[in-house]
């Protein structure tokens, strides 16, 4: 996958998972775990690294790569926990 100048400029990346890890090796799977991406269709936000970069690369067929959205910035607030 080939890094754009607008994704090289940004903090977080969209990422999403388009393809099914099904039937995929197991390097690859662990891969999808390793991000965050269980279910199809759905996204994540990661940090603009070289690691995330390099893990991008391994399934590049399997993942879509995009900017945020204004909607995906906004941070839920902290759940408080009773101890």
């Amino acid at each position: 996958m080939k890094l754009s100048a607008e994704l090289s400029q940004v903090k977080q990346l969209k990422i999403t998972l388009v393809r099914s890890g099904i039937g995929r090796p197991k390097k690859h799977k662990l891969v999808l775990i390793g991000l965050g991406l269980r279910k199809m269709n759905r996204s994540v936000l990661r940090p603009n690294t070289p690691q995330i970069w390099g893990m991008i690369n391994k399934v590049p067929h399997l993942v879509k790569v995009g900017l945020p959205d204004e909607q995906d910035k906004v941070m839920p607030k902290p759940v408080a926990v009773e101890t």
